[in-house]
């Protein structure tokens, strides 16, 4: 779900690389221009690129609601689990699937149709565009509502066995505005937020009104963000259903680990989802903007040794500054990737002005690498997907570490720590095993497959596998600690690399680089 939102905002990003180029006035100042169309089919009009927009969009979840009605039907039957597995299959994919077809609308020319009416408005011809996928994704959710209220009928009669709390099952509407609030907003409200202050800036820019210098604001738009990430937590908070944990055991525990670990939070607070999400979170870069939130389902099912894990792994988050090495990760590797690529690009090119044109597919590679639309699209599109490649191996060891910090945190609190021949502390089946639990109710109450691989996450088997060979080995002893060490100093190292090729390029062309930088960043902010 996150790759789609970051997707609807990069596609906008690149549809718009491929519209623009940097180019000198008479005066000798680069400035951006504007080099239209941008789109793959450039002569549609405005009816065939609405016919592309919506017919594949309708198609997809035709098929998909005629696959949830059939497995409906065949509940309870011997075929019926078949069937589960093949919606969840198809599930999976539809953000994915709606994200190729976003791509395709952009291609069409539907972001050049809706600049017709709104060309001078902030994110209105953005939002627009993104609307059908959205509405998309909301049909999609519509379609499976059915399903989902079936199962959590079925799963009534188990929790009553088990003594378990029962939630009544929500209604269509309750139903789709959860999965609003807590698949959409957490990371579209901040997006949006971004998105239309970064257009803001760029309007009242030195190519818009000129209210702004081309300093003040490329320190705009990345001060801008920085507020949105900040106050993010207190939007949130709000946005999904959330009330302070009550007072008791679980709020006691919980209060003394964080003081314990000296994490400082805002409050903590139950994360009210019907009953259906077992889940934890951590938001807020500092402690009094910070929130932990623990789900109703998760308080409610999980035994208290594997909340406090669970609770544990989010104050990792934190302790670890996770957040904060990930987003340097992010910036180093987009750095580097747009640097390689520029200079893989300037080698080419002045090969091919010293040997001469060369046909390349039937095209000029000269006037194909001199096209800046065509070269700075290439080089950002490789940059982003490395940087997403590199954030998601990133995310799953800053994972990883969180699992082994809260297994650590439990076995050195349990009544009799368990040591080596040299005293050490060391981890036990019981440690490793609550964080190992906790993982397999996660998975069997959300209902994911422990082998299904996550971008950020990784799989709960390979996260499972790597607790269970910490058994018997002291808890300062964690191969992820000293591979989490290391990216920690390469992201270091290449943010500083970053700073000097960026010294070194402003002293050679400082007003070129100030406007390129500054709409770099306004770009992808």
């Amino acid at each position: 779900m996150h790759l789609l939102l970051i997707g609807l905002f990069l596609g906008v990003f690149l549809h718009d690389l491929t519209a623009t180029a940097m180019v000198q006035d008479g005066t000798g100042v680069w400035r951006q221009a504007e080099a239209l169309p941008a789109d793959a089919w450039p002569g549609l009009g405005l009816l065939p690129v609405v016919g592309i927009v919506l017919l594949p969009k309708i198609v997809l979840l035709l098929g998909y609601a005629l696959l949830c009605r059939i497995a409906l039907r065949r509940l309870g039957t011997p075929s019926g689990a078949a069937w589960m597995r093949r919606v969840e299959q198809l599930t999976t994919l539809l953000p994915m699937t709606l994200l190729v077809l976003y791509m395709a609308d952009l291609g069409a020319g539907a972001l050049r149709w809706a600049r017709v009416p709104f060309r001078h408005t902030v994110l209105v011809d953005e939002l627009i565009v993104m609307l059908p996928t959205l509405l998309a994704l909301v049909a999609g959710w519509l379609v499976f509502f059915p399903l989902d209220r079936r199962m959590r009928e079925s799963a009534m009669i188990g929790r009553i066995d088990r003594g378990l709390p029962i939630y009544t099952p929500p209604t269509r509407g309750q139903y789709l505005l959860a999965q609003l609030r807590h698949q959409v907003a957490l990371l579209f409200v901040p997006l949006v937020m971004i998105a239309a202050w970064s257009e803001s800036v760029t309007l009242l820019g030195p190519d818009g009104r000129g209210v702004f210098t081309a300093t003040q604001a490329m320190l705009l738009v990345p001060a801008g963000a920085l507020a949105v990430f900040s106050f993010a937590p207190l939007i949130i908070r709000h946005v999904w259903d959330t009330a302070p944990l009550p007072e008791g055991e679980i709020r006691r525990v919980m209060a003394d680990l964080c003081r314990q670990h000296r994490v400082g939070v805002r409050e903590l607070l139950v994360w009210r989802t019907y009953g259906v999400l077992v889940n934890a979170a951590v938001m807020g870069l500092v402690a009094p903007l910070r929130y932990i939130l623990l789900s109703d389902a998760l308080l409610d099912q999980m035994r208290r040794r594997e909340v406090e894990a669970v609770m544990a792994h989010e104050i990792a988050h934190v302790r670890k500054h996770h957040m904060f090495w990930l987003l340097l990760v992010m910036v180093a590797t987009l750095g580097l990737g747009e640097q390689a690529g520029q200079a893989a690009l300037l080698a080419v090119d002045t090969a091919l002005i010293r040997n001469g044109p060369v046909e390349l597919m039937g095209m000029d590679a000269q006037s194909l690498v001199r096209d800046e639309r065509v070269a700075v699209t290439v080089v950002s599109a490789v940059s982003l997907l490395l940087a997403l490649l590199v954030f998601g191996w990133v995310s799953r060891r800053a994972e990883r570490q969180a699992d082994v910090f809260a297994a650590r945190h439990l076995a050195q609190t349990a009544d009799e720590p368990a040591r080596d021949a040299a005293g050490r502390v060391v981890f036990t089946h019981q440690a490793s095993g609550a964080m190992i639990g906790a993982l397999q109710r996660v998975a069997a109450l959300n209902h994911i497959p422990t082998k299904r691989k996550m971008w950020r996450h990784g799989s709960i088997r390979w996260r499972q596998d790597h607790l269970r060979s910490l058994n018997g080995r002291p808890v300062d002893d964690a191969d992820v600690d000293r591979v989490f060490a290391r990216v920690k100093f390469a992201a270091v190292a290449a943010v500083v690399a970053l700073g000097v090729l960026y010294t070194r390029q402003w002293v050679d062309q400082p007003e070129a680089i100030l406007v390129h930088v500054y709409h770099t960043v306004t770009a992808r902010l």
